[in-house]
């Protein structure tokens, strides 16, 4: 058989892998599989010395690095410290405000590819190879990644809240139906299971349910107007986001209303992360409008208990925060403890249908 044959089954071969992976990432509903999908799909193609992929905020720090390291899936959301040549690089590229930038280092060569740009995060994949693309498989990885550019918006368009930036409800309802069948779900089988790797660490410790309030809103929007209203919400939304770790969840309700999917070992590292949060959000000074507040109502998530009950918990605790003078947080348990609580008996497995 000729060389010339030889070549074009393996090239053969190679359209068939992206082919199929093109597939799998058409399929994916969920942000971190995509990112995971797109690392695993240019690593069968390529063979990288290293491959990640860097989220960076307004001001270009890095808030995320997603690193492909053999068949693991490393996620690092604090303490990334990039190395001075990635960093000299990714710094070249944005002051060119370029969407792709390489550079010659020895025997290996960089790739830096500007995945998307949006009004609060940049996402950039830094690619290490032994050498050059060919123009073959540099256009072929261009239109991977506008194939993976296209997906990314359709799922921002249908998971998150257009004016913050958040995740919206239907994306609440999905997430916490996670943490609800957390239970039957053990074990992630990369890439045929679509749910995301973090959705197996729902169980590692306890997560609360949380919903915040912005008080007296609607004086903001009779005073000032609905543009400095929507700029409360974009800023709020940002505090919310800075005051969050990896493993918590933001989302935008609707109107002034937020909620938090939150990790915590104990009741009483939650309530310090939301007094902190209460605290920094009283302290800040938007724009016009100055000073505004937030009350807080939280539950513990209970497996047991259906989630629209414990929604209710925590929307009890949120409207004593505020019947009590707002600018506080309220758990559930301290008014179910203190004869305070409606009752209710919408424990799973007693339903009434009639």
């Amino acid at each position: 058989m000729g060389i010339g044959v030889l070549k074009r089954i393996m090239d053969m071969k190679k359209e068939n892998v992206l082919m199929d992976q093109l597939v799998k990432l058409s399929d994916l509903r969920d942000f971190h599989l995509l990112n995971h999908t797109l690392l695993k799909t240019t690593q069968k193609r390529l063979s990288p010395v290293e491959i990640c992929i860097f989220n960076f905020d307004a001001e270009q720090n890095v808030i995320l690095q997603i690193k492909l390291l053999g068949d693991e899936i490393q996620e690092v959301g604090s303490d990334i410290h990039l190395d001075k040549n990635t960093a000299n690089h990714i710094s070249k590229m944005h002051e060119m405000n370029a969407s792709e930038y390489s550079q010659s280092e020895g025997h290996l060569q960089h790739y830096y590819f500007r995945l998307r740009t949006a009004r609060f995060a940049n996402t950039c994949l830094c690619l290490v190879l032994k050498k050059p693309l060919s123009e073959g498989e540099y256009l072929l990885q261009m239109g991977l990644l506008m194939f993976y550019g296209n997906m990314y918006e359709l799922l921002i368009d249908a998971q998150t809240d257009q004016l913050t930036g958040l995740y919206n409800r239907k994306t609440f309802d999905e997430t916490i139906n996670k943490v609800y069948d957390i239970d039957q779900h053990q074990e992630a089988s990369f890439p045929d299971d679509k749910r995301s790797p973090d959705f197996y660490k729902f169980n590692q410790a306890p997560y609360w349910l949380v919903i915040i309030d912005i008080d007296h809103f609607k004086n903001v929007n009779d005073t000032y107007g609905h543009l400095y209203g929507d700029e409360v919400l974009i800023l709020l939304a940002q505090l919310l986001k800075a005051s969050c770790r990896e493993n918590d969840f933001v989302f935008r309700f609707g109107g002034e209303e937020f909620a938090l999917i939150l990790h915590s070992p104990d009741r009483s590292n939650c309530e310090s992360i939301l007094n902190r949060l209460r605290e920094k959000v009283a302290e800040y000074k938007f724009p016009r409008v100055d000073k505004i507040t937030v009350s807080i109502g939280v539950c513990q998530i209970d497996r047991n208990i259906f989630h629209v009950t414990q929604l209710d918990q925590a929307d009890q605790a949120l409207y004593h925060s505020k019947n009590a003078g707002r600018n506080q947080v309220t758990f559930y348990e301290d008014l179910k403890h203190n004869g305070l609580a409606s009752s209710d008996n919408k424990n799973t497995g007693e339903i009434d249908l009639f």
